[in-house]
């Protein structure tokens, strides 16, 4: 899975959500009330690896989930042509499966 690919949650035990994803010319961050913030690698993981490092799963959770309903369309896009729709179509089903699998 590559970095663009997905989305990195942060919540704290009252329901406060951070997500960070991989954005074209680095990260952003979107905080609890939709406020977003571009991020250097280096700000990434100085909020990333402090609740990961102290091991707090009653304060802290983090996870990480994939993007694959946004990566599908461009997925059906490259692989769709329109002479061949009906097996292309199969290896779309099959690359948006794989992709669910990584």
């Amino acid at each position: 899975m590559k970095n663009t690919e997905c989305t990195i949650y942060i919540t704290t035990k009252h329901g406060r959500t951070w997500s960070y994803r991989k954005a074209n010319n680095g990260w952003t961050q979107t905080g609890p009330t939709g406020t977003v913030r571009p991020l250097s690698a280096e700000q990434l993981l100085s909020h990333i690896l402090p609740p990961l490092a102290a091991g707090n799963p009653d304060y802290l959770s983090v996870r990480v989930e994939p993007d694959v309903i946004e990566k599908a369309p461009a997925v059906r896009a490259a692989l769709l042509a329109p002479s061949e729709e009906a097996t292309e179509m199969d290896r779309f089903d099959a690359a948006v499966r794989d992709a669910g699998e990584s």
